[in-house]
């Protein structure tokens, strides 16, 4: 991901996930996220909107960051 690259270069940690489901066993697995980065659509079920709801219940405010993603492609 383009996104992860970038802040990895910049030297900040990242925490990658391929899904909502993920997304929020990694939050678990990691007490202190700073800001969450997501895609509007995810599979499996969850969107990028559900998801930082679903991870403020569990008690921490988080700023966040929904991006849609346009793939393009050259003809």
């Amino acid at each position: 991901m383009v996104v992860v690259e970038i802040l990895k270069e910049r030297d900040y940690h990242t925490v990658e996930s391929r899904d909502g489901a993920s997304a929020m066993k990694a939050f678990s697995a990691f007490p202190v996220i700073d800001l969450v980065i997501t895609d509007v659509g995810l599979p499996n079920g969850m969107n990028g909107r559900q998801l930082p709801t679903l991870l403020e219940r569990s008690g921490q405010e988080l700023p966040y960051c929904s991006l849609p993603v346009t793939l393009r492609t050259r003809c």
